[in-house]
């Protein structure tokens, strides 16, 4: 697949515009943004530096800053488990506003539904009560590819309601 590297960045940017506008009208949503952005773009600073298998976490802290954990048993369940534990800690000791834990899964390509693709796959939640799950590939190439019968480039990005795991819901 060739990808026009101009077309990508202006794809890539207008996404990334959406996103920005969306945390600008409401900010569950951009505290969310604040503690998952950071944990993908890491996650795919790591992809790149060839490391193994892992499950990390981000976090906004009450005072602001974003922070990362990692899982004690890279890239299984115990891991994601252990991490989802840590953060309900601290979401009930009210020490975190927003928090985001991310793992790796391979799934086809929007592009090319024949070959397989890897995608950082996150769970995120707010305080407030939202709570979601989404989808971003690894290699952002992806999001230029075209599907065939569709006008315009494959969106890999896709996201929608989770189930509370880290802030307990209201009584």
């Amino acid at each position: 697949m060739t990808v026009d590297p101009q077309k990508q960045a202006a794809f890539v940017e207008s996404l990334r515009k959406a996103a920005e506008d969306a945390a600008a009208r409401n900010p569950a949503i951009g505290e969310v943004r604040a503690a998952a952005k950071p944990l993908v773009d890491e996650i795919r600073r790591r992809k790149q530096s060839a490391i193994s298998s892992f499950v990390l976490a981000s976090y906004l802290s009450s005072e602001g800053a974003v922070c990362f954990l990692e899982a004690n048993d890279s890239g299984d369940q115990r891991g994601e488990s252990g991490l989802f534990a840590k953060l309900a800690l601290l979401a009930k000791e009210g020490k975190i506003r927003a928090a985001a834990v991310g793992t790796v899964i391979e799934g086809p390509s929007p592009s090319h539904p024949t070959t397989m693709a890897e995608f950082i796959q996150v769970h995120s939640e707010h305080m407030s009560g939202l709570a979601a799950r989404s989808l971003a590939p690894v290699d952002q190439t992806l999001l230029q590819g075209v599907v065939s019968g569709v006008a315009g480039p494959a969106v890999a990005l896709m996201s929608g309601k989770a189930e509370p795991r880290i802030f307990p819901r209201p009584a």
